[in-house]
């Protein structure tokens, strides 16, 4: 077992240095002297083990990047399939563990102008958004502000709602009509509404829910604009600078904002929405409906949702019990398990957990999928109409997801490199050991020659040197 798991750790102090261009595999390939190989396979062990030295993440994605090296080729490819077959135009990215594998951009922000989408283009979430909402409301739940099943009339005294709670709004269970019904009907101002004129609008115009509370689901808009309502009342400060304070600067979300046509909030780096004719694309002027948020309104990039999504998943931002309600389905009252937790949607994909959202607004797509259990995450932002949105993200994912061979080198890598301190404490080391004995290093060898990764392969084969172990490789073990 001894034997184990020095070669595993040299397999780890490799890759670290492959992805660290400390020394490349013509290196070992063009060597014909052993001992020198194994000399300085061994100088390597000392550097990563004795030292403990953490990866930085650019050296983590390097070495991400290179294991899934084959299927992202696979994945450039598909998108650009779906470039010239129906015009995709806006930006990918795809990440584990918050490593990010993948991130590209297609297409204009701007087509009049000419100007290419980049990584810091800000595209419009739509109805992505209503995940930040959600999160600031349980933000303030988890600081003891809210009661989720407290009635909404206790936040929104003016509203005559009082069997509505917090939870019928976060899960779509209130049973109100569409909010923009109501301001087509009631609004006759010549200025865009905002949420307290929707607010007031609501509560002097009273309508007739469309069932009990709770009875059934109906996705609504509605509940997630006076969503946002609440959090202002709550906190007492505005809604986009809540998100900012809590969320957008403590994770250094430097391109995501909330927007609203009434605020004035334009950034240049916003990317203008477009509809195909037939004939050529025209931009979306923003309309009525612009002045609202908490349903929508969220600009963003794909950078930006991986810290997000990475964040959520490591209780960054809030407890993961809290996360794990969120991303857990609701019910009705009578019991009947819906697939939708707080915000976000859940199903099973290729026998997976996935919980994601989508989003259409103003010739905007966007979709959001991330698989708890491995932390892999998928976003695609576009501009342009584009109605293959799910289509291309379940293709995107299931290629992620079969790629079974990537995945089992991802999770011995990940466990020998990235989480390198189990090997110090006593029951993590009997995990460790463990997980080594069922994976084993003849597997790790196979897997990289079907990967056709040759040089890896290579060097694992001179894993199994006869020099003494170090003193400080013996300490590090914590071999007894």
């Amino acid at each position: 077992m001894l034997s184990r798991l020095i070669n595993g750790t040299k397999f780890a102090a490799i890759m670290v240095l492959a992805a660290s261009g400390h020394f490349n595999s013509s290196t070992v390939q063009s060597s014909n002297q052993a001992d020198d190989v194994k000399d300085i396979i061994h100088k390597t062990d000392s550097i990563l083990i004795s030292q403990n030295k953490p990866l930085v993440k650019d050296e983590k994605e390097k070495i991400v990047k290179e294991i899934y090296s084959d299927v992202l080729t696979d994945i450039e490819h598909q998108i650009q399939k779906y470039r010239n077959q129906s015009r995709f135009n806006g930006s990918v990215a795809i990440a584990r563990d918050g490593n990010v594998l993948f991130n590209k951009q297609y297409g204009y922000a701007d087509m009049e102008k000419g100007i290419p989408v980049n990584d810091t283009s800000q595209f419009q979430l739509a109805s992505v958004s209503k995940q930040f909402t959600a999160a600031a409301i349980l933000k303030l739940y988890q600081e003891g502000r809210i009661n989720l099943d407290s009635s909404l009339t206790t936040y929104l005294p003016e509203l005559p709602y009082s069997d509505v709670t917090i939870r019928h709004l976060l899960t779509h269970k209130a049973g109100f009509p569409n909010y923009m019904w109501i301001i087509g009907r009631h609004w006759d101002e010549n200025h865009t509404p905002t949420n307290e004129d929707v607010l007031e609008i609501m509560s002097e115009n009273p309508v007739n829910l469309r069932f009990e509370p709770g009875q059934k689901f109906n996705y609504s808009n509605t509940g997630y604009c006076l969503l946002a309502c609440v959090i202002e009342r709550v906190s007492g400060v505005e809604y986009d600078e809540f998100l900012r304070s809590r969320f957008f600067e403590p994770l250094k979300m430097t391109n995501t904002f909330a927007f609203s046509m009434t605020d004035n909030s334009f950034t240049p780096g916003m990317v203008k929405g477009y509809r195909y004719n037939g004939n050529a694309y025209n931009s979306v002027d923003y309309n009525l409906m612009d002045g609202t948020y908490g349903d929508k309104g969220i600009y963003s990039t794909a950078t930006d949702m991986l810290k997000w999504t990475h964040a959520l998943k490591t209780g960054k931002i809030m407890d993961k019990a809290l996360v794990k309600r969120a991303f857990s389905p609701s019910r009705l009252n009578n019991g009947k398990k819906l697939d939708y937790g707080y915000g976000f949607r859940i199903k099973h994909f290729n026998d997976r957990k996935m919980v994601f959202h989508n989003g259409s607004w103003s010739g905007f797509r966007s979709t959001v999928r991330t698989f708890p259990e491995s932390g892999l995450t998928l976003v695609i932002l576009t501009n342009n109409s584009f109605n293959e949105t799910g289509d291309m993200a379940r293709n995107l994912t299931r290629t992620l997801l079969n790629d079974y061979q990537s995945d089992e080198v991802y999770k011995i890598v990940k466990k020998l490199v990235f989480d390198q301190e189990q090997i110090r404490d006593e029951e993590k080391k009997k995990q460790f050991v463990d997980s080594w004995e069922y994976h084993g290093l003849n597997q790790v060898r196979q897997i990289m020659n079907r990967l056709d990764k040759d040089w890896l392969a290579h060097r694992i084969e001179s894993f199994t040197d006869d020099k003494p172990v170090g003193e400080e490789e013996f300490y590090a073990l914590n071999e007894e």
